[in-house]
């Protein structure tokens, strides 16, 4: 059985899929060192190496071009936090601003397993209500934190996290084992993406995301990793042609799996 979904969610959802088959290729950006200026300047590069959608916070959208946008999709992220605290991720933004700010679909990132993973699961919870209410796709990144943070049993908790409070998508990091990855794949009733770790334009980058999508994943994210590779329009053709080569046509629909968190 297939979760109802309103008209408009599946049209913002299809929307994401700018090359018409069910992989993504999602690059979260932050502001850079360098300023705003050069974040425009990436935002329109990774977008026309083929990034299906670039992730933002709220107050950057002042300083990227909207007409950048007409070949990929805006993800609003409403989550924050900084490298100074660890695991102190926080709600900064609603559904409501996002949609008034042109968002697509919207990101919520929850620490599992960290101190503050009670109040990022009820941010998450409400983010959720609220993106049914607007009809709004939603994606959660959980990143395990702690000592087993790589260990395919509480990734696939985290997915199912994320399933259970209503995500359409989910961000997982990648595991070692192809096969515990695959599993956990497999496992999870709504599309999984991959982040990518690697952060330049080499053999092994184009390995990680080929053994992310071996292993069934809807897609890979890369944000630090295109931002940080030097040349992020380099980076971002080469992920795009390994996401969408050879790919199946269609989108995907979530399937109906139970979970237990």
């Amino acid at each position: 059985m297939t979760p109802f979904r309103t008209f408009a969610r599946q049209l913002r959802i299809r929307r994401m899929h700018q090359h018409g088959g069910p992989r993504l290729l999602l690059v979260p950006l932050e502001q850079p060192a360098a300023g705003c200026g050069s974040l425009a300047r990436t935002v329109a590069e990774v977008i026309d190496g083929g990034a299906d959608a670039v992730v933002l916070h709220k107050g950057l959208l002042r300083h990227v071009h909207p007409e950048s946008f007409t070949s990929a999709s805006l993800v609003v992220n409403l989550s924050a936090s900084t490298k100074h605290a660890p695991d102190s991720t926080h709600l900064v933004a609603h559904v409501e601003e996002a949609v008034r700010l042109g968002a697509d679909a919207v990101c919520v990132s929850v620490d599992f397993g960290s101190d503050g993973e009670n109040r990022q699961i009820a941010d998450l919870a409400t983010v959720a209500e609220e993106c049914d209410r607007w009809n709004v796709p939603l994606l959660a990144s959980v990143h395990p934190r702690g000592p087993e943070q790589g260990s395919p049993e509480l990734l696939a908790r985290a997915a199912g996290l994320a399933v259970d409070l209503g995500a359409d998508l989910v961000e997982l990091p990648p595991v070692a084992d192809h096969a515990a990855q695959a599993d956990v794949i497999a496992g999870c009733a709504i599309p999984v993406l991959i982040a990518v770790t690697h952060h330049r334009v080499d053999a092994e980058t184009v390995a990680e995301a080929r053994r992310a999508l071996a292993a069934g994943s809807g897609g890979i994210t890369a944000g630090q990793a295109v931002a940080d590779s030097g040349d992020p329009a380099a980076l971002a053709r080469v992920l795009a042609n390994v996401v969408h080569a050879d790919a199946p046509r269609g989108i995907p629909s979530a399937r109906s799996r139970p979970h237990g968190v």
